[in-house]
């Protein structure tokens, strides 16, 4: 997702004339910052007697439960990639200038606290901020030493499907996120149907902003091509639907959803629809960034 992400921004730049290397070390840092907060969030988990209960019932947190590490090493690689995101980020600094420190400080700020912002309501916040303008501003500005508002503007569609992606998982564990009192939107919103509106919201604004900027001019038409995405999103829609209206029956592996790894061992597990719907969700937003950089370099 922050390959993506970054995709989108790094073309823009580049088709500006923009430093591939700094580019380049920006998305470096962006994945260590990343999988910092990713395996910062099972540390947490686990260490919580809730978030203990809740891994085992979910299957998270497996490597530790099963002791294949311990809980020291866990926490001594998630020192090491925040430590290398943050020397990536003090050359930037170094090279660019004091904002990509502003940017770097307050995308820090919301990677630490995430574990504990998903029990407020404000993990989905967090995640839109740090995809979106945090990592276009600060990804254009290391390579082009100035910033832009159009990579800006169009890091509100990419970024609503990022959240889409956490939105989906966070719907299909809904009764375990309520039972231990984790304030998701979903959470918060109250039902798996109310959920699911919100879902048909960010999905239809992702769009609705790019056709809004094509109609006013800051975009050419060429950016029609990211409608090629529709088919998933209404595929996703339906399947989402499903599972909110209670169909447990098992879901069928189509072409048009995209990549799904490890297949074999997800039909073992008997996790098709879980997966199925979280690996098409992660397919529509790679798909439509993958076909914005394409509209931005034809």
């Amino acid at each position: 997702m922050a390959l993506m992400s970054w995709s989108v921004v790094f073309c823009f730049a580049l088709e500006d004339g923009g430093n591939i290397l700094n580019g380049l070390l920006a998305l470096v840092g962006v994945l260590f910052a990343q999988l910092g907060v990713n395996l910062g969030d099972d540390y947490v988990d686990y260490i919580s007697e809730a978030g203990t209960i809740q891994a085992r019932q979910k299957g998270k947190c497996e490597y530790i439960l099963d002791g294949s590490v311990s809980i020291n090493q866990v926490l001594g690689v998630v020192v090491f990639y925040f430590a290398a995101a943050f020397v990536i980020g003090l050359y930037l600094t170094f090279v660019c200038g004091w904002q990509p420190a502003a940017i770097a400080f307050a995308a820090g700020v919301i990677c630490l606290l995430y574990p504990r912002l998903t029990y407020f309501g404000l993990g989905e916040l967090a995640v839109g901020i740090t995809f979106a303008p945090l990592l276009f501003m600060g990804t254009y500005f290391v390579m082009c030493g100035e910033f832009s508002l159009v990579p800006v503007l169009v890091s509100v569609s990419t970024g609503l499907l990022t959240v889409v992606l956490l939105h989906v998982h966070t719907l299909m564990d809904y009764d375990f996120d309520v039972k231990e009192n984790k304030k998701t939107l979903c959470a918060i919103l109250g039902s798996k149907k109310k959920a699911f509106y919100a879902l048909v919201v960010m999905l239809v604004l992702a769009y609705a902003n790019i056709f809004a900027l094509m109609c006013s001019g800051v975009l050419p038409l060429k950016f029609l091509i990211t409608f090629l995405t529709l088919p998933m999103s209404v595929g996703l829609v339906v399947l989402m639907k499903k599972f909110v209206e209670g169909d447990t029956s098992i879901l069928l592996r189509k072409w048009w959803m995209g990549p799904i790894e490890l297949w074999e061992d997800i039909e073992k597990k008997n996790a098709q629809n879980f997966m199925i719907r979280f690996y098409l969700a992660r397919n529509l937003m790679g798909a439509f960034s993958f076909l914005v950089c394409v509209a931005i370099l034809i």
